[in-house]
């Protein structure tokens, strides 16, 4: 079947973006190549989406900038996230840093008291979530 996992090209996602301004939002994507994937965009919003069991990566941001990125739940993704962009990722569960002990520190409240850096690039997830919500 054309476009199906795991017979997709790398370059595919569940929802891939080419354009600004977007809110992608309560979704599930999960069981493709990659799972969001923005490519040279900026501005647009991903939120509370339950991101699981792709391929490739979870969220794939390349070359896209100012793109805000909070409270979604990457599982299973090979890896979770990347960005080669500068991106605002915050309140996001990676399940790759939650079976990571390297310092890892609880608020008592769900987040962690230090940052995960995403690969790729410079940004950072400041308060990254511990456990599924």
């Amino acid at each position: 079947m054309p476009g199906s996992w795991p017979s997709e090209p790398p370059a595919e996602a569940g929802i891939k973006v080419l354009s600004e301004g977007n809110r992608i939002i309560k979704n599930d994507v999960s069981n493709n190549f990659n799972g969001i994937l923005l490519v040279g965009v900026k501005n647009n919003s991903i939120l509370d989406n339950t991101v699981c069991r792709n391929l490739g990566y979870g969220i794939r941001l390349e070359k896209a900038f100012g793109n805000t990125i909070c409270n979604n739940s990457l599982e299973g993704n090979s890896p979770d996230a990347f960005d080669e962009g500068l991106n605002f990722w915050d309140g996001n569960y990676y399940s790759e840093f939650d079976n990571s002990t390297v310092g890892r520190t609880d608020r008592g409240d769900g987040q962690s008291g230090m940052g995960y850096s995403i690969p790729g690039g410079r940004s950072v997830d400041e308060h990254p979530r511990y456990g599924r919500r």
